[in-house]
């Protein structure tokens, strides 16, 4: 009977080194939740940091379409009615030095292309302008609309009044190519 009693108390008290078992799952478990919240914070970022360089990209993008046509409303007007095809053909109205800096700008910090420019006569009249940010790894296209006013007088080429983004182009193709100006 007293062995029946010393088993019996045996059964009764916890078992020893319980503490040390549990300790180790506890804080296995907190390792693991502040890797995956860390983890999570780093794709965040990484996140956050492409669309700031997306930003950045149409910002320079926006910008060179002000620039181009800017100039083109200074210095080249009388290529304002006619598309990017057709501005080589009559030196009268612009040089070819003239015309490679308005095709490829020099002054921006990245390298820039004019990839389409076709003026679309309708009331109002308008262009739709295609620049490309050659620095990149993969080149982005931006489409622009160019909104146009007739000239002061009746023989005068048309004048830019407004600029609108109408967004990357992605992976889609060019607009379609402009149709020749009758002669």
């Amino acid at each position: 009977m007293l062995r029946s009693l010393r088993l019996h108390g045996r059964r009764s008290r916890p078992p020893q080194g319980f503490v040390l078992p549990l300790a180790a799952t506890a804080s296995m478990v907190l390792v693991l939740s502040s890797l995956s919240l860390q983890a999570m914070a780093l794709q965040e970022r990484s996140r956050l940091a492409a669309l700031q360089r997306l930003r950045s990209q149409e910002d320079q993008l926006m910008s060179a379409a002000q620039l181009v046509t800017g100039r083109l409303q200074r210095r080249h007007r009388c290529l304002l009615a006619l598309p990017a095809s057709a501005w080589g053909q009559d030196a009268s109205c612009s040089p070819a030095a003239a015309l490679a800096e308005l095709l490829e700008p020099a002054t921006l910090p990245d390298p820039v292309r004019l990839l389409h420019y076709c003026p679309q006569p309708g009331e109002p009249p308008q262009a739709t302008l295609v620049l490309e940010l050659a620095s990149t790894p993969t080149p982005r296209r931006a489409s622009f609309r160019v909104a146009l006013a007739p000239g002061e007088r009746q023989d005068a080429p048309p004048r830019v009044v407004g600029l609108q983004d109408q967004g990357l182009l992605g992976g889609q193709a060019l607009p379609a190519p402009c149709p020749e100006p009758a002669p």
